[in-house]
């Protein structure tokens, strides 16, 4: 069995950093301590992401923060190409802009969604160098990736990168 501890990886995401919200700060801590933790209701044992006040199976309010195993596969992946360019229409007619000046030295980048060990889908970052991991089921490993913030974000890595 894999250790539950994340790795953290060389490369620092340029974008901004996470949203922290007192409702989700707990899963915030646990990637600062390198580790994917989640919420387990304390009354029907449902596992859940996104992370709330309420468990989406039985309403029940109490929880309990649990480490899962960082291995998934990889479900379906978004490849950044390019920058939205200030000042360009975008869909009826609304001007779209690039919310952070960091974002254009990060592309191109990829984001995934990754079916985990434990059965939930979870999103972030894709590391990967040879481009295997843009590929449905690809193996990958849940890492922890510096912020300029210098609060860090969940991502995924191939085997490439690790």
């Amino acid at each position: 069995m894999t250790s539950i501890q994340l790795r953290e990886v060389e490369i620092q995401h340029l974008g901004p950093g996470p949203f922290i919200h007192p409702e989700n700060e707990q899963f915030w801590s646990s990637i600062r301590e390198h580790y994917l933790r989640l919420q387990r209701c304390d009354r029907c044992q449902t596992l859940r992401f996104p992370v709330c006040s309420n468990c989406y199976n039985c309403l029940a309010t109490d929880h309990t923060w649990e480490a899962i195993e960082p291995e998934g596969t990889v479900a379906t992946v978004l490849s950044i190409e390019r920058q939205t360019i200030p000042g360009t229409a975008g869909v009826w007619g609304q001007e779209r802009v690039t919310r952070d000046e960091a974002w254009k030295e990060a592309i191109p980048y990829h984001v995934a969604l990754v079916d985990m060990k434990c059965g939930l889908r979870l999103p972030g970052r894709l590391l990967c160098t040879c481009r295997l991991a843009l590929k449905h089921g690809t193996q990958v490993q849940a890492v922890v990736i510096q912020t300029l913030s210098g609060n860090p974000i969940n991502g995924f890595a191939h085997e490439c990168v690790l």
